[in-house]
């Protein structure tokens, strides 16, 4: 038995302090005995130390991690999808079409705008945010609210304007701007013309001119100084729901009042001038016959 096992022994009480004295001698079992009453005093209960309990309490308080908050990325992305609602409502195109009669729009900027029958005018709907531009074709009447510069462009060219009245009519190659009140500007194939207020121009010979502007001014007829008349023709029609079809070799520019709330007038209107015979094929079938 080595030195270890016996004061293992000793310890537990297996081996009497005669026999660890006849081992060690008496001053080392007196030395063993202070080593034991010691260790005695300093015993802990184990089953305390050992508890779970106990040792949790022992411990530093554990700073509970807290999880970085999602809510502000969810925030941001209900924003931004927001912002490019918003975005994409504003850029896109608010239309309007005129069916068959004349119809009075007002725009976001109180505006005025007289569409003729077939007539389309569109813009976007941030129109008076950033800027009053619009796009048209056919015939249209405007008049302007002052403000930022008011740009009517046509596929023909376009006209530019502050705060005044004018009319516009853009078909099928055929151009035509008249001032009816302050200042126009008119662009077309890289060249401009101002116009001021009782001047016409178009694109026939591409010249400014001076009009009457009387005839403009009755609500129930509508003035036309050179048009062409196959856009005459097709505006009675459209107006008066009937179908007119024009038999002649001649490319006729119609000047003059045409009725609109009287389609005897109207027919005779677009027919005396060029010496047109009026036949009616079948109801509400016309056909003129000229040279």
């Amino acid at each position: 038995m080595n030195k270890t096992t016996y004061l293992a022994s000793w310890m537990e009480g297996t081996l009497s302090d005669l026999e660890l004295e006849q081992i060690e001698g008496k001053t080392a079992l007196n030395r063993y005995k202070k080593i034991k009453e010691v260790a005695a005093q300093l015993r802990v209960n184990d089953s305390e130390f050992l508890g779970w309990e106990h040792f949790s309490q022992q411990l530093s308080e554990k700073i509970p991690v807290q999880k970085k908050s999602t809510i502000w990325i969810y925030s941001l992305a209900a924003g931004f999808a927001i912002l490019v609602g918003i975005g994409s409502f504003l850029l896109s195109q608010k239309q309007y079409l005129a069916t068959d009669s004349f119809s009075q729009i007002e725009l976001a900027d109180s505006s005025g705008v007289t569409l003729a029958p077939g007539a389309t005018l569109q813009h976007r709907r941030s129109f008076n945010l950033f800027n009053r531009t619009l796009q048209m074709e056919g015939e249209a009447f405007f008049e302007v609210e002052k403000g930022k510069p008011f740009r009517v462009n046509t596929p023909n060219g376009r006209v530019e304007v502050v705060g005044t009245a004018f009319k516009v009519i853009s078909i099928a190659g055929f151009f035509k701007v008249v001032c009816t009140e302050g200042i126009v500007k008119v662009s077309q194939e890289g060249n401009s013309y101002v116009l001021n207020k009782g001047y016409s121009y178009d694109s026939t010979d591409q010249m400014i001119k001076k009009v009457d502007l009387s005839p403009y001014k009755n609500n129930s007829t509508n003035y036309y100084n050179s048009v062409p008349l196959d856009y005459i023709v097709q505006l009675v029609s459209t107006i008066y729901g009937i179908t007119i079809e024009l038999n002649s070799i001649k490319n006729n520019y119609f000047t003059g009042l045409l009725p609109l709330d009287d389609r005897e007038k109207a027919l005779k209107s677009i027919s005396l001038p060029f010496s047109f015979k009026v036949v009616e094929q079948r109801t509400n079938e016309y056909l003129l016959v000229g040279e």
